[in-house]
């Protein structure tokens, strides 16, 4: 954190830049410190779709950044750094610029504090500074932070860029925010602190930059401030899209200084020159892959703004089209096209006009329908009442009822409403439509395939159908077509449900235990788990919530706890309670290799101790399955990288596996402690367990290596532990990616 050097003179304006990169909570934050005394520019850009409740930005200010960006080939996607360097602006040019920048800036309201936000401000950051200086304004710069992957989860919904392109960019945008507020009075926000206690990063941002902040109505900050307001949520680590710790380092710099914690800048400046050798000659794989995006998708996207140059591109184009529609004025085809036009210039009311037109042509009825779906997404965008916008979008619907995309809509529009009970039952029907295999025009496939499903399952889990969430996820993830940043975070998603479905899976089954009865020792599966004194209601819990869980608990033929220490009036207990159960004693260290030579069968599925399982499934069939596949493997852990909690992850797509009845797994090299099954041929083939104590494990897994055996997971977390399991304490944490 700079220390404040210009603030607070009480005889100059402060211009209090918001910087950061768009969907990292820039609009939040800017509209919060209007309502705590900043004064915001006049003329600000509309509400829209994608941001509800404004994006708080002068019309002006974008209209300037984005024409400066036009001039010089960029575009605010751009990821190469080529503005940044020296002599990318002749002096002539910088100076046209900076007296432009200037020309808003004198015009700005007479208060003491201002605040201006359009993140593309970020990169062009020393024009504007120059600018406020030269207009007697004291500089100084909030710079709003987000975890990246919210950030991309947020853009690629938007923007269908890559993650690299939107990893890019983030990188890009908060280094230079950081970079270029060295030595100005500066503050860093996050955006997950801003909602959780607004008023707490007030008096930060009021201390750090030595201005008066505070709420004259805190009842409209929060009914400003709504969950509502962030769609995307993760809360796991980074995962690097660029083979590097670039993200990681970034990110954990600029979160550092949210919490007025300690930050090295001169990691940061390591990563920043990587980053430039990077966008001069990109020789990474993530980096050629941005490149490469931007270069297909962006090149020629429409700006924000109507800079001369577009916007006399687009008169002559539509011009021809108007001429040729004079000709032909019953061509469908020039219609959509001169509707099309309109709605990505951002002229809403041209193009319902024009949707509303080919409509009334008729015609094939796909046509016609996308042209009244078309005409409801204008409504939209225009803001006109939603009860008229629900009724075209409905009109829509029941003239091909065959479409999903109109429903989607309406379910995504309560979604961010808040109103979640309307948006689950509009996903829900959408996602009961197949992908039309008539129709080949206009069809928005993901709504089909996955998207409406993913708004089903938002909804759901915000009305606590959690049962349903959590099968609603699990399907989307175990598709391949899931975009990678939207996998994961529907994994986030699917694990806020878990703490009510472990409650749930914990009752007794009394009716399935009644059904159940005592098998031999040589059962081809048996299942085992570790019972002691002092947590004998964990047993319980592991028994009841497993036999919730495994839907082909028929294929087991025998169970087997094993009693390290139980109470003889807690055995007794366990034992009338579960009369299929055998119990066998095994003293307080229950070793592994003890318990392997009271297994007979060929499938021995431990479960350990403490474990609580939430997500049905067949386990049984899976675990099998994976190790008739794969005949290099001896044990199948249960959970995705050996997790004793859920982490808001699955297995990437590039390296998961399928086999018939396994589902999705992953192969190992690592010895999984918690919940997994061996093939008890192929473990003896490696040297068996004896000798393997719980502390100790690994030793089994440079047994199996020496053999050439492996080991495997399925794909996500599917069982939390309540209780560490005594089996594997004292294992090398690092290798199981747990937290130190």
């Amino acid at each position: 954190m700079t220390a404040p050097t210009q603030t607070g003179t009480g005889t100059r304006t402060v211009a209090l830049f918001v910087l950061g990169m768009p969907r990292s909570g820039t609009s939040a934050l800017t509209r919060v410190l209007s309502l705590c005394g900043a004064t915001l520019p006049a003329e600000l850009s509309f509400a829209n779709r994608d941001n509800p409740r404004g994006s708080w930005e002068p019309r002006a200010a974008i209209e300037l950044n984005e024409a400066i960006l036009y001039r010089h080939g960029s575009h605010w996607m751009d990821p190469t750094l080529r503005l940044q360097e020296q002599g990318a602006f002749d002096a002539d040019d910088k100076a046209a610029s900076v007296a432009e920048i200037r020309a808003f800036l004198s015009a700005l309201p007479a208060a003491p504090l201002v605040v201006i936000k359009d993140p593309i401000i970020t990169v062009l950051s020393g024009l504007w500074f120059e600018a406020a200086r030269l207009c007697g304004l004291d500089v100084a710069a909030a710079i709003a932070v987000r975890h990246p992957h919210e950030v991309f989860s947020s853009n690629n919904r938007l923007n269908n860029a890559s993650p690299e392109l939107t990893g890019a960019a983030w990188m890009k945008y908060s280094l230079l925010a950081e970079r270029h507020t060295r030595g100005l009075p500066r503050v860093v926000v996050d955006y997950a602190n801003l909602l959780d206690d607004w008023r707490r990063e007030i008096k930060r941002i009021s201390a750090a930059l030595a201005i008066d902040l505070s709420a004259r109505d805190e009842g409209a900050v929060e009914a400003f401030l709504t969950p509502e307001l962030r769609h995307e949520r993760h809360g796991g680590s980074v995962t690097e899209l660029f083979d590097t710790d670039w993200m990681s380092t970034v990110y954990g710099a600029l979160s550092a200084a949210a919490r007025d914690e300690p930050w090295d800048d001169v990691a940061l400046d390591r990563v920043f020159e990587a980053y430039r050798s990077e966008a001069y000659t990109p020789s990474r794989h993530g980096f050629r892959t941005a490149f490469e995006d931007f270069s297909e998708h962006f090149k020629g996207m429409r700006l924000r703004s109507t800079a001369d140059a577009d916007a006399q591109k687009f008169a002559r184009e539509h011009l021809l089209l108007l001429a040729e529609l004079e000709r032909n004025p019953q061509d469908a085809r020039l219609v959509v096209s001169l509707a099309d036009g309109y709605f990505d210039w951002g002229d809403f009311a041209s193009a319902r006009k024009w949707y509303a037109r080919r409509a009334e042509m008729g015609g094939p009825d796909q046509e016609v329908y996308y042209a009244k779906y078309r005409v409801a997404d204008s409504m939209a965008e225009l803001g006109e009442p939603w009860p008229d916008v629900q009724d075209a979008y409905l009109r829509a619907w029941a003239f091909r009822p065959t479409r999903a995309e109109a429903l989607f809509a309406l379910a995504q529009h309560y979604r961010v409403e808040g109103r979640y009970q309307l948006g689950y039952l509009f996903a829900q029907r959408a996602a009961q439509i197949p992908l039309p295999e008539e129709d080949t025009l206009f069809v928005q496939t993901h709504v089909y395939t996955w998207a409406a499903i993913d708004e089903q399952a938002i909804c759901a889990s915000w009305i606590c159908k959690h049962a349903e969430t959590i099968t609603l996820c699990r399907t989307l993830l175990a598709r391949p077509d899931i975009p990678e940043d939207q996998r994961q975070r529907i994994a986030v998603n699917r694990d806020v449900s878990v703490p009510a479905m472990v409650e749930a899976s914990s009752s007794y089954p009394d009716v399935l235990v009644g059904s159940l009865a005592a098998g031999p020792r040589g059962a081809e599966v048996t299942v085992s788990l570790v019972a002691w004194q002092p947590d004998h209601a964990a047993t319980e819990q592991t028994l009841n919530s497993f036999l919730n869980c495994c839907t082909d608990v028929s294929q087991i033929g025998r169970f087997v706890v094993f009693d390290a220490g139980l109470s003889s009036q807690d055995r007794a207990r366990l034992q009338e309670r579960y009369r299929f159960v055998e119990f066998v004693d095994c003293g307080p260290a229950a070793q592994l290799g003890h318990i392997r030579e009271q297994i007979g069968g060929r499938f021995w599925l431990h479960l350990g101790q403490g474990w609580r399982f939430f997500a049905p499934d067949n386990f049984v069939t899976r675990l099998t399955a994976v190790l008739e596949a794969e005949p290099q493997v001896f044990q199948v852990g249960i959970n995705f990288a050996d997790a004793v909690k859920t982490t808001g992850a699955c297995a990437a797509e590039q390296s998961v596996r399928r086999a018939p009845g396994a589902g999705q797994y992953v192969l190992s090299d690592v010895v999984a402690g918690g919940p997994a099954m061996f093939d008890t041929t192929r473990l003896d083939r490696a040297g068996g367990m004896a000798g393997i104590d719980p502390d100790r494990i690994a030793e089994l897994g440079q047994r199996a290596a020496a053999v050439g055996q492996r080991t495997a997971t399925l794909d996500e977390v599917l069982c939390i532990a309540s209780t560490a399991a005594r089996w594997w304490r004292g294992r090398d944490r690092t290798k199981r990616g747990e937290d130190s």
